[in-house]
């Protein structure tokens, strides 16, 4: 907020803050007060994302920047209901992920297309962009095989009956420490899924 270099200081700006329902009550109060006394939204292009669950439209958090703000609300379905238009979200994943992580990927093979519409999808896009990224990290050929698309698939299985019994599934992250410190955590969430398995934990985060 208070960087000489901020994007919220700019102009004419498109300003993306994304899972704004991970943030803390005292936080969130912290971030619009800041954004209405500098008149954030009136300078610049500003989007919100939010998570929500069964029976919502918005999020309680989300809400509080809608009031606040005035925006536009715009409703993704859950990626359940997308079966027929995933081949075509695939390859516009992809599309990106061949620029971001310097691949020549041409698609995806017909198993591993029909395996991706059989998933549920219980983390919906945000689960789809993790796995699109994770099968391009992981291959080397110019397709994504069926053989990787199951092994992925069957982990995120296996993660989603573990944490069933959780109080609404994983625990949320603490975003109230250094980025370092963040990413530390993130790292060791991953090893603890991947069973300890560090070269499966660096090819999914795209680290070393």
């Amino acid at each position: 907020m208070n960087h000489y270099n901020s994007p919220l200081a700019q102009n004419g700006c498109t300003i993306f803050l994304k899972s704004v329902d991970v943030l803390s009550t005292e936080r969130r109060r912290q971030m619009l007060a800041n954004m209405l006394a500098m008149d954030i939204c009136k300078r610049n292009r500003v989007l919100f994302s939010c998570v929500c669950q069964a029976g919502e439209s918005v999020t309680e958090a989300g809400m509080a920047f809608v009031e606040h703000l005035g925006c536009l609300v715009l409703y993704l379905p859950p990626m359940r209901r997308y079966a027929s238009q995933i081949p075509a979200a695939a390859n516009m994943c992809l599309s990106n992920l061949n620029t971001a992580l310097a691949k020549q990927l041409m698609g995806l093979e017909p198993g591993a297309v029909r395996l991706l519409q059989e998933f549920d999808w219980p983390g919906n896009h945000a689960q789809f962009q993790r796995i699109l990224r994770e099968l391009a990290i992981r291959t080397d050929g110019a397709y994504i095989t069926r053989e990787d698309t199951a092994q992925v698939i069957q982990r995120e299985h296996t993660v989603a009956i573990g944490s069933r019994g959780a109080e609404d599934s994983a625990r949320p992250l603490d975003l109230s420490g250094t980025l370092e410190e963040i990413n530390k955590e993130i790292i060791h969430r991953v090893l603890e899924e991947e069973g300890g398995n560090q070269s499966r934990t660096a090819r999914r985060l795209g680290i070393s």
